[in-house]
């Protein structure tokens, strides 16, 4: 076994959070709010994390946590995720570097 395949096993291990999903954004309707797409379960892990975020908007927020997924998972600001009957909203994306690769990205919730 390469250390490829060994790397690789142990992030999917650490990225396996039951119960959470995730609805991609689709836009907006006619009174401006949000609209998503269907719900998928998400290979993440969860992490309940207060922080304070500037977003790119200049809007500031109190996190409500974070989740860590897989560096090829979908993901996008405003998705809604969903975990243990609360939703969140994702409202901003930090990529994680490896050595020589995007290793997983960290999104940040509100809610």
């Amino acid at each position: 076994m390469d250390l490829g395949t060994v790397r690789a096993v142990s992030v999917s291990k650490y990225l396996n959070t039951q119960g959470v999903t995730r609805a991609a954004a689709t836009g907006h309707d006619g009174d401006g709010q949000p609209t998503w797409g269907g719900a998928a379960s998400l290979r993440c892990r969860y992490e309940f994390v207060k922080r304070r975020l500037t977003l790119a908007t200049g809007e500031t927020v109190v996190s409500s946590g974070r989740v860590f997924v897989e560096a090829g998972q979908a993901a996008a600001l405003n998705d809604k995720i969903t975990y243990s009957g609360t939703t969140f909203r994702v409202v901003e994306i930090a990529e994680q570097m490896g050595f020589n690769s995007l290793n997983h990205k960290m999104l940040w919730l509100a809610g």
